[in-house]
């Protein structure tokens, strides 16, 4: 179902509402290692422990100074709304747009990566964390783009 044109501009900016809530409230992955972990979005976390295997009965609301110190890896996760309103008005392409939301869902995988890394050249030492993604916000994405898709844009931004 292809809005009219008129249209555009209202669903570009429903579309971003939902994904910016989407990219704020839905988790994006679980980071676990061998004592403890956590399910995570950019605004709360759900913590658990392995060992022995309990589940956190609170939510967790992070504070504003560890969501700023989160954005980082997190910041890909803001950039999708964005770039679906370029996307709408035929200023970028919908793989640059999916290119930002798998970073974006990737980006607690890319963090525990990061911080086994060095773990690695470590004989002995025993700690390695894995980031599990949640592919929230590209399902999402795909999903908003295939019922209300944009304009076809220009073959020559297609090429670029």
């Amino acid at each position: 179902m292809r809005p009219d044109d008129n249209e555009q501009p209202k669903m570009s900016w429903m579309i971003q509402l939902i994904l910016l809530v989407v990219a704020l409230v839905l988790p994006f992955g679980v980071l676990c290692d061998r004592i403890a972990g956590s399910m995570t979005a950019m605004t709360w976390s759900i913590p658990f422990r392995t060992d022995p295997p309990t589940v956190g009965w609170f939510i967790h609301v992070l504070p504003f100074a560890t969501i700023l110190q989160s954005l980082p890896f997190t910041f890909p996760r803001l950039m999708v709304p964005y770039e679906v309103g370029r996307l709408y008005h035929q200023k970028t392409t919908r793989k640059r747009v999916f290119i930002f939301a798998i970073l974006g869902d990737l980006s607690l995988a890319i963090y525990a990566l990061l911080v086994t890394l060095p773990v690695l050249f470590t004989p002995f030492y025993p700690y390695v964390v894995i980031g599990i993604p949640l592919p929230f916000l590209v399902l999402t994405l795909w999903l908003l783009l295939k019922k209300y898709p944009p304009k076809a844009s220009d073959e020559w931004l297609e090429a670029s």
